[in-house]
């Protein structure tokens, strides 16, 4: 027979028959091009974890487009050929077919709503719960229903002999396949979600992180483009099951349509797949940049001495506020103090300080973030100068913490927020990015230069400082520690900082230590009883210092915006940003593998703080005396 006949309808159809060989020969690359992308997805997977159902999903879509690919490759010899003829062919196109499209709904049910319903009801437990298991079970009935039925559909494709029965069998398909598994049913579900998503970015503050706020931008546009194909593809299917014309092309409008726009579908949600697994590869093998105690203690020394011997020319060539130095640097020196300290009891903030940065850096008197700097670019070799880029640099992030807290678990905070935020931060510590030997560092003046003797002129300085050091990286991190009551929300610089922070438009952060970030996580998810327990012991009133002046002096600044309206703004600006916890949380709360901080013998806390050194040296230059500790 002269004319190309339609594999369902068995009956001639008006396409030119060189048409049906170039899309079949077409989608025979295609299907290469996912077979290959999914090696190399493979591959990737070498290096890095993917969400189980995601590579399962992937890996039934690929391989049943293989199983299809005998009979593209037959048509684009021999369009005129009809696969559902021979036995053997059709058979593994029946087992291929149903189980790319088990896969797809595997992709769709248990991998990309799941996560969508968890990013979009994260701060509506109850529907998220309702959500989780509306998707579940779902996907289970979805693939079920595929087997259920391709399976009798394609066995009746090979045994049905009359067109009528054939066209009714087509319309059935379209029906039941096109209109209501692949385009009604999953148009609902992605209308709830545009719609849920919608209500979620209304709840949450309009400055919320950059990162968070592109990942919604993200999920929005997915979630929008998976809806436009289930519309599309419920009115696609109205054709050929109402118009008979139509139906007499239904089986080369599947194979040279449907499923050409399957396997493109697939190649481009595998090859976005392959970037983010890729990314996450490179990402596990760069961002962890460890740096060993004993170098970076050498490194540090070095730099010290360097500065030392030349009389400290480059003290103030870096201002304070652009001193930023890497998580592992800051890990670096916890073990730097465990190794070196006089007790292997676990140090606080005020004991590294104590024991380990002051001895440290006072041959130079000057600040660690100066030390390491000098000591890493004064090496020749260019592995050094990469180091050096690596550990210090501009600040991204100005840390907000209290002094008498555990060291152990700030490090573990700055570790969490990269993970996070998928970045190697620069930090902004005071503890390392200040001087703490000479307060005149802070001002930008030389340390030999003589100050003015006024108290008000040097807390003109600090917050001159301080705000800088807020402003520059325009994010702050607070590292709330313990999280059911936090120490830094007692201390009168630390809620100064986070009104410092809402007067120049920083980003606020809360951070926790990994354990206690799931504790939160699941109380913000039961109820509110948490939030209210943290922000209710925000008191500027009831706030402390080591320095009573220094109290008095933040006290009257506060006065200045009204007390209890300072009060409001930043239990406000909390509330917020611990809701942020519940979306913003890479683990979830049935995640079991969580990093926990060991717990060594605490120590008897030293008094010293960032406030009393400050004082003491402000003292040292007021009486032109020498300083020693």
């Amino acid at each position: 027979m002269d004319c190309l006949e339609d594999d369902w309808m068995r009956a001639c159809i008006p396409i030119p028959v060189g048409v049906v060989g170039v899309i079949s020969t077409c989608t025979c690359i295609c299907v290469g091009l996912n077979a290959l992308a999914f090696l190399i997805y493979g591959f990737n997977l070498c290096y890095t974890s993917r969400p189980f159902f995601r590579i399962l999903s992937f890996g039934c879509m690929v391989l049943g487009l293989l199983l299809c690919l005998p009979q593209f490759w037959i048509r684009a010899e021999n369009p005129r050929y009809l696969p559902s003829t021979n036995l053997p062919l059709h058979a593994v196109w029946a087992i291929g077919d149903t189980l790319s499209h088990a896969g797809l709904m595997m992709l769709v049910y248990w991998d990309i709503c799941i996560e969508a319903v968890r990013l979009v009801y994260a701060l509506e437990p109850k529907r998220q719960r309702i959500g989780l298991k509306v998707c579940k079970t779902v996907g289970t009935i979805s693939v079920g229903a595929q087997v259920v039925f391709l399976v009798p559909f394609w066995t009746l494709v090979y045994l049905l002999e009359t067109s009528n029965a054939r066209a009714v069998l087509s319309g059935t398909f379209y029906v039941v396949q096109c209109y209501s598994f692949f385009g009604l049913v999953p148009a609902v579900g992605f209308a709830v979600l545009f719609k849920g998503l919608r209500r979620l970015r209304s709840k949450l503050p309009g400055d919320i992180p950059r990162h968070l706020l592109h990942r919604l931008r993200f999920t929005q546009l997915a979630i929008g483009v998976f809806l436009l194909i289930g519309v599309l593809d419920a009115l696609f299917a109205l054709l050929p099951a109402a118009e008979p014309f139509v139906r007499s092309l239904s089986g080369t409008l599947y194979t040279c349509f449907v499923l050409v726009c399957f396997a493109l579908f697939s190649l481009v949600l595998l090859t976005l797949e392959v970037i983010l697994s890729f990314q996450d590869a490179t990402k596990n093998s760069t961002s962890k940049i460890f740096l060993d105690p004993q170098r970076l203690a050498t490194f540090v020394r070095h730099g010290v001495a360097t500065l030392a011997a030349a009389g400290k020319p480059l003290t103030h060539s870096v201002p304070v506020w652009h001193r930023g130095i890497s998580q592992s640097v800051a890990t670096g020196f916890h073990d730097v103090c465990l190794m070196e300290g006089q007790s292997q009891e676990e140090p606080t903030t005020s004991d590294l300080c104590v024991e380990l940065i002051r001895p440290m850096t006072l041959p130079a008197h000057c600040s660690v973030w100066e030390g390491l700097a000098v000591g890493l670019t004064s090496q020749s070799s260019s592995s050094k100068q990469k180091m050096s880029c690596d550990h210090v640099g501009e600040p991204t992030v100005m840390v907000s913490h209290s002094w008498s807290s555990p060291y152990i678990h700030l490090t573990a905070i700055l570790k969490r927020y990269d993970e996070n935020t998928n970045t190697n931060n620069f930090f902004w510590l005071d503890i390392f990015s200040m001087n703490q030997h000479d307060f005149a560092d802070l001002s930008g003046v030389q340390a030999s230069d003589p100050m003015d003797g006024s108290i008000a002129n040097m807390y003109d300085t600090m917050l001159q400082a301080l705000t800088q050091a807020i402003k520059v990286p325009n994010c702050m991190l607070l590292a709330l520690i313990p999280h059911e009551r936090p120490a830094l929300l007692t201390r009168a610089w630390c809620l100064y900082e986070i009104y410092i922070a809402w007067k120049v438009g920083a980003e606020v952060a809360c951070g926790f230590v990994p354990e206690a970030e799931q504790s939160v996580k699941k109380s913000l998810l039961k109820d509110d009883m948490l939030i209210n327990q943290i922000i209710d012991s925000v008191d500027a009133k009831e706030s402390r210092a080591t320095k009573n002046s220094d109290r008095e002096m933040i006290l009257d600044l506060i006065a200045e915006a009204g007390v209890d309206r300072f009060n409001s703004f930043v239990r406000q600006k909390l509330e917020a940003s611990l809701r942020l916890v519940a979306v913003t949380t890479l683990l979830n709360v049935s995640t079991t593998n969580v990093e926990v901080v060991p717990e060594l013998p605490s120590r008897e806390a030293s008094i010293a703080t960032r406030s009393q050194y400050i004082h003491e040296n402000f003292d040292f230059h007021s009486e032109g005396t020498s300083f020693s500790i």
